[in-house]
């Protein structure tokens, strides 16, 4: 993906947190990490899935690492349990985590 295609729909994926409303921030929190994997698939991280492909990463590669896998855990909790509740405080700590 071209890198401004991904930082556009980044920003439109941050952008919903303006309106601090819980959906707006389970659909950013999803497709930001999304958009993750789909970098990890670019650049070549094996894997069948996002877990998988992040189980892959060196972490010298990436120092945030452990950041990274809390919220990919959040994010699955978020989109198996239609009853987990998302803060926007949360959206906010969550989506500086993906940015990086």
């Amino acid at each position: 993906m071209n890198p401004a295609i991904s930082r556009a729909l980044y920003a439109c994926s941050t952008n919903r947190l303006a309106t601090e409303q819980p959906k707006n921030y389970l659909r950013a929190i999803l497709e930001a990490d999304g958009l993750c994997d789909y970098a990890l698939k670019a650049k070549g991280f094996p894997g069948e899935t996002m877990g998988e492909r992040m189980q892959a990463i060196p972490s010298r590669e990436l120092p945030s690492l452990e950041d990274f896998w809390r919220a990919h855990k959040v994010r699955n909790e978020l989109a198996h349990d239609p009853n987990r509740p998302i803060s926007p405080s949360e959206g906010d700590v969550m989506m500086p985590i993906y940015e990086r």
